[in-house]
């Protein structure tokens, strides 16, 4: 009888419940528990092991043959690596970049032409073709801009119904740019193909070719800056 009146005793109830209400917390929370850990294996799984990559030291520009300088090495998990990225300077020493690459970021083979061609060459893509023009206001254009290349022509010669100022190329991708002598121009005297200009290579393909040579055989250049998105992408061969 009196073991009866201690178990029913409020103070045995409410101890009773207490226990009930720990063994349940401690089994909430090592389920918890074991559910973030699950998550953190599958997280590290997907991350993979960490490995070196190459990423630039600095903004690398379209054109710039790569130097040891250029490039730094840091530690990251290979599933969270682009593809194609590049594991040991060595890799992209002496190639030359064909996508601009902003520092920090991780460089891959994209960015770069391939290791067995050096100069413009490694920057023409199979279908394109790389052309050297002098155009009015090219001094100021950089390697990597956007530009469209406009082209006047003699009014006398196209007569009076047609507008002397034609697009020759859009959109085109600025792959050099310096001073050099003109490949068409005008003097005081009128369009003779003779006055020195800035110089541009941009990447077109074989028919902006064609219509740029024409154009700077018989008229005066002039480059406008064109936004980025714009660029006219690269044919595949």
């Amino acid at each position: 009888m009196a073991v009866r009146r201690f178990l029913d005793s409020p103070h045995t109830v409410r101890s009773r419940l207490t226990y009930a209400a720990a063994a349940l917390l401690a089994i909430a929370t090592a389920r918890t528990v074991a559910t973030d850990l699950a998550a953190l294996h599958a997280r590290a799984r997907e991350a993979g092991p960490a490995a070196d990559v190459v990423v630039a030291a600095r903004d690398l520009p379209l054109g710039v043959p790569l130097r040891v300088r250029d490039l730094s090495v840091r530690r990251a998990f290979t599933g969270q690596l682009p593809p194609g990225s590049l594991r040991s300077p060595d890799d992209a020493v002496g190639r030359v970049v064909t996508t601009p690459v902003l520092s920090g970021s991780v460089l891959t083979a994209r960015h770069l032409a391939p290791a067995d061609r050096n100069g413009l060459d490694g920057l023409v893509p199979p279908g394109m073709r790389a052309v050297r023009v002098s155009a009015e206001g090219a001094d100021w254009v950089a390697p990597g801009s956007v530009v469209d290349l406009f082209v006047t022509f003699d009014p006398a010669a196209v007569g009076p119904d047609t507008d002397p100022t034609q697009l020759a190329v859009g959109a085109a991708l600025v792959i050099a740019a310096g001073t050099a002598d003109g490949v068409g121009g005008a003097t005081d005297d009128g369009f003779d193909g003779t006055a020195p200009g800035a110089g541009l290579t941009v990447l077109t393909d074989p028919d902006g070719a064609r219509r740029l040579a024409f154009a700077a055989a018989h008229g005066i250049l002039t480059v406008a800056l064109a936004p980025p998105e714009e660029a006219a992408p690269a044919r595949e061969g």
